[in-house]
């Protein structure tokens, strides 16, 4: 999120599979049943999106620049939905 609480990047799970967010867009990246962690990562001027397996390997990866500097770390629902969290880590 930026100070505005406005999306700056990050990641949606819904029916039919994982999305990236690039501010109010998504990019399809696929139904990945095995998929058990999602990294975020804010790299200077682009916003990486990586999911993973139970064992590390990278199922899908997504380039997401942004002009917006990222100010906070959070969770966003839509109306109706719920979210399961385990584990929230941030770093840098």
């Amino acid at each position: 999120f930026d100070s505005a609480l406005n999306v700056v990047f990050g990641v949606y799970r819904g029916a039919s599979g994982f999305s990236a967010v690039c501010g109010s867009a998504l990019y399809a990246l696929g139904a990945f049943p095995a998929a058990r962690y999602v990294e975020l990562r804010p790299l200077g001027g682009l916003g990486d999106v990586i999911i993973r397996d139970a064992n590390g390997n990278i199922l899908a990866r997504y380039g997401c620049s942004y002009t917006t500097t990222p100010t906070y770390i959070g969770v966003k629902t839509g109306a109706g939905e719920a979210i399961k969290l385990y584990t929230l880590e941030a770093w840098g």
